[in-house]
């Protein structure tokens, strides 16, 4: 019988650790499919859509400039959370360092016009169907900003915080392993001592 409790209690706190684990790591890579609820997996539910923000450069009397900036302005009526910020290299001389910024973030270079950036991407040309897709994918999964990029790349993160709800579990985990280990020993001397 002792051992049959035994070995109960170590397999449940095997089970709850590796649980908890799956749980985490379910959640950290959620990719849209399912979510976690109070705990328990479940099929997650159509969402409202994410919101898109696109950094445009473009130069006065550019025609490829002007058949992609027409061709965003229409994109922008058939995605209301799309926001499109359009900066004319020409007429705006100073947003060409927010342009090598930018480019700099994504390891692109500023030689060409029109250049779009969504998300993590630069996307240089009138290159509808690319960017197209790129906002649809957006739109349904999340992008962030593009000048998201500038702060990520300006500021080293420390790579040991990313996973600090990771560390968190497994911490809380071998407390209650420590725990019932403990409580293991102490069932035991009572027992003996019967």
């Amino acid at each position: 019988m002792k051992k049959f409790l035994i070995i109960a209690l170590i397999s449940n706190a095997i089970i709850f650790g590796l649980t908890a684990q799956a749980v985490v790591s379910v959640d950290d890579n959620n990719q849209g499919d399912v979510e976690v609820n109070e705990g328990i997996l479940t099929e997650k539910k159509a969402s409202a859509p994410n919101p898109v923000e696109i950094y445009f450069f473009k130069a006065t009397g550019c025609p490829h400039c002007a058949s992609l900036e027409s061709y965003l302005n229409s994109l922008q009526s058939e995605f209301p959370t799309l926001t499109v910020k359009k900066f004319d290299l020409r007429a705006e001389p100073q947003s060409i360092a927010l342009y090598q910024k930018l480019a700099d973030a994504v390891n692109g270079s500023i030689d060409s016009v029109p250049a779009t950036f969504i998300g993590n991407e630069m996307i240089i040309g009138d290159r509808q169907g690319e960017v197209r897709q790129k906002i649809e994918l957006c739109v349904s999964l999340g992008c962030p900003s593009p000048v998201d990029n500038l702060a990520a790349n300006s500021v080293h993160v420390n790579s040991e915080n990313t996973t600090s709800s990771q560390n968190y579990v497994g911490f809380i985990i071998l407390i209650i392993l420590v725990i019932v280990i403990f409580g293991f020993i102490i069932f035991n001397i009572i027992v003996k001592r019967k």
